[in-house]
């Protein structure tokens, strides 16, 4: 029985599930909880800020989206539902720091993002999201937004804080305002999904995808990832690509007639194919399920899906990967909206991929970035996924040239060193794709010069100092003396200690002169390389002979 204030119930999708499942799981650990969102955004705003009218414009939109009004029942029902309720009270968070020095705002905002990061919600209570504002200056103001991530996708929540900009500037000049209604609600995405589910062209495709899927795995360095220090900011690196990459990039666009999403698949995958040593690789790409209808760009709720995309890169330029990268999104589309817990369910236990590529353009901040009411100061956001390595490229919604960087790792399995060089490997296969567009993209040696310097010089630095009067047989005494039980050497499963090699070979050198083997005299070694030929030759040098092998 739903309760009296339940005004829509339906099914949770897929998606929404394994979030809520990585969000209970991870709960606790150094950084965030996996989809426990928060994100603060700073800007000056046209005039003194207003507390008491933004918190109308928050309530207005309360009332106006199902999503801010939902919960989720995981057990009272045969299926888990969410429910939309009929009314939600979202209090806005709000502290003045006009009277603190910079250094004692920026300490208060960290000490709220700190214990905001712990704050987990309670899905069964509503609202589902939360906010909270720092004023800085009359007119400058630090908002915080959390939500778990099952209620809400980027473009979702972005629309919902323009729009309450919108609901605010509008009450501040006293003008009326309207919001625009799609013509579908999300439960008719879950339903479609329901739908989708039994689809056998679905079903088929998937199944035929799924074969070309091989497991990439990035390099786990144990022993690193073990001993590093984590915060609630190390599993994030956000940085801005250079300007001049890419604009050269948005030059291979025109030349290669491929939007750039696919310019940036196709520099994802060489990249995987280079940490991990393989030619054929597989990744997760986001997709958007929105459905297609009037306004549908103003539907509230989760319709992302991550979905596994393969490539083989054993040969072709970089314009051919990039055709292929292109293509390989291309023959997903039609099926984007099959959700991927099922698509893992049908894989097994081993994860279909680890690491995922999204790309983000807002562009509907543009408009209110160019009237002049919000200036973004910056933006940080400290959400995280499930994955090892999530690359999200953001452009600018108002300077196309300007793209943000969001690179985010697993901390348990890759290491902040490893981290930070991954970043740098994807800029310089940027830079090699601009500069050899119709050259093979194997072609390019992609190391940083430090690591050129540790590969070919600092690791083959074998050189050891010695008494150079001494002979080899004598260093080998010394040694049985000085390390008697320590290995000497190895072939194979195969070993032996100073003091056995030198005991050996003491026993082969007193055979050999009573043989009659005289001083300087050549000695042939028929052996394949092994103990016993050291043993052979360590003898031969001892009983005064040369040798020949």
């Amino acid at each position: 029985m739903l309760a009296d204030d339940v005004v829509d119930a339906y099914p949770i999708s897929v998606l929404q599930m394994g979030m809520l499942h990585h969000m209970d799981m991870s709960n606790g650990e150094e950084s965030p909880a996996d989809y426990h969102n928060l994100t603060t955004f700073r800007g000056r705003i046209k005039d003194a800020f207003d507390k008491t009218l933004f918190q109308e414009s928050i309530n207005i939109i309360v009332k106006e989206h199902d999503n801010l009004r939902t919960t989720f029942d995981l057990t009272n029902f045969s299926i888990p539902l969410q429910l939309v309720h009929r009314e939600a009270s979202l209090e806005m968070g709000y502290d003045d720091l006009r009277g603190l020095s910079e250094a004692e705002q920026e300490a208060e905002i960290g000490r709220y993002i700190e214990l905001e990061n712990k704050n987990m919600f309670d899905i069964t209570q509503a609202p589902l999201m939360r906010f909270h504002v720092h004023q800085i200056e009359d007119d400058v103001i630090s908002l915080s937004f959390t939500e778990p991530h099952s209620v809400s996708d980027g473009w979702s929540t972005h629309l919902t804080v323009m729009d309450i900009f919108d609901i605010y500037f509008a009450l501040q000049r006293g003008q009326t305002f309207s919001l625009p209604e799609p013509a579908l609600k999300y439960s008719d995405f879950i339903h479609e999904e329901l739908k989708v589910l039994k689809s056998q062209e679905a079903i088929d495709f998937w199944d035929a995808k799924l074969k070309e899927c091989v497991n990439t795995e990035l390099p786990f360095l144990e022993k690193e990832v073990a001993t590093q220090e984590v915060d609630i900011y190390s599993h994030k690196y956000p940085f801005k690509l250079p300007r001049d990459i890419v604009k050269q990039l948005h030059e291979v666009v025109k030349k290669t007639g491929v939007p750039f999403k696919g310019i940036l698949l196709a520099i994802h995958f060489k990249f995987l194919s280079i940490v991990t040593g393989q030619s054929n690789v597989t990744t997760g790409l986001a997709f958007n399920g929105r459905l297609e209808a009037e306004n549908s760009e103003q539907m509230r709720g989760m319709f992302l899906n991550t979905l596994p995309v393969s490539m083989d890169l054993s040969a072709g330029s970089w314009r051919d990967l990039i055709l292929a990268s292109h293509q390989s999104e291309l023959e997903l589309v039609p099926f984007r909206r099959y959700p991927f817990g099922a698509i893992q369910k049908k894989y097994g236990t081993q994860p279909v991929f680890h690491t995922h590529l999204g790309f983000l353009h807002f562009h509907s901040m543009a408009d209110k970035i160019a009237e002049g009411n919000v200036e973004k100061i910056s933006n940080v956001d400290l959400s995280k996924t499930n994955f090892d390595l999530s690359t999200v490229f953001c452009m600018d919604p108002s300077d196309k040239y300007n793209i943000e960087f969001l690179g985010e790792v697993n901390l348990n399995k890759v290491s902040k060193s490893q981290f930070v060089s991954y970043m740098e490997v994807y800029v310089r296969l940027m830079k090699d794709l601009v500069e050899n567009l119709d050259n093979p993209h194997a072609s390019s040696c992609f190391l940083s010069n430090d690591e050129k310097e540790k590969q070919l010089v600092l690791w083959n630095q074998h050189e050891l100092e010695y008494d150079r009067t001494l002979h080899i047989h004598t260093m080998v005494e010394r040694c049985a003396e000085l390390y008697h039980d320590k290995v000497a050497a190895k072939y194979d499963d195969e070993s032996i200690t100073y003091g056995e090699l030198n005991t050996r070979a003491n026993q082969l050198a007193y055979c050999l002169v009573e043989l009659g083997l005289k001083n300087n005299e050549l000695v042939g070694i028929c052996l394949e390389r092994s103990v016993e030929s050291l043993i052979a030759m360590t003898a031969i040098l001892k009983a005064g002979g040369r040798i020949y092998h």
